[in-house]
């Protein structure tokens, strides 16, 4: 704690992070929206970090994320003070086919659009598990090209 304490005292007051209490809507995967800000606000969250909405875990194929709503989900956060900590996807970039790993890209592109619409910073994306067999420098290094990508794409925005 003593390194923590030590750290932050070389810090200029806007470089601290404010932490927020939250959760992930992993732990109530059916609720809708409305239902995770409902939560949030009832046990004293201040945010949410987007996993699964209405069973769907591919929250872009969800309308309420979509280009026509993204706007009106964000008033229903904004306007209940809760905060969207995370947009959380499942992509991964483990696969040997080059294909795959650039339609992974496409995928974190579009979280990236949510992330933006709802407000959020950040992200969450996988480097996936190593495929059995697979060289582990090889996958490692198409990991890292995938998250360089997603970092590119993400300060484009």
């Amino acid at each position: 704690m003593d390194r923590v304490r030590s750290y932050h005292r070389h810090l200029r007051k806007e470089q601290l992070v404010k932490l927020r209490l939250g959760f992930s809507s992993l732990g109530c995967p059916a609720y809708s929206v409305e239902q995770l800000i409902h939560a949030a606000r009832s046990y004293g969250y201040e945010g949410v970090s987007l996993r699964t909405v209405r069973g769907d875990s591919m929250l872009p194929n969800l309308e309420e994320f979509g280009p026509r709503k993204i706007e009106a989900t964000r008033r229903l956060f904004d306007d209940a003070g809760i905060e969207v900590l995370c947009v959380s996807s499942g992509v991964r970039f483990t696969s040997a086919d080059p294909a795959e790993r650039e339609h992974q890209l496409a995928i974190a592109e579009q979280y990236l659009d949510i992330a933006r619409g709802l407000g959020s910073n950040f992200v969450r994306i996988f480097g996936g598990p190593y495929p059995e067999g697979a060289d582990r420098e090889v996958v490692t290094k198409q990991i890292v090209d995938g998250f360089r990508k997603s970092c590119d794409l993400a300060a484009s925005r």
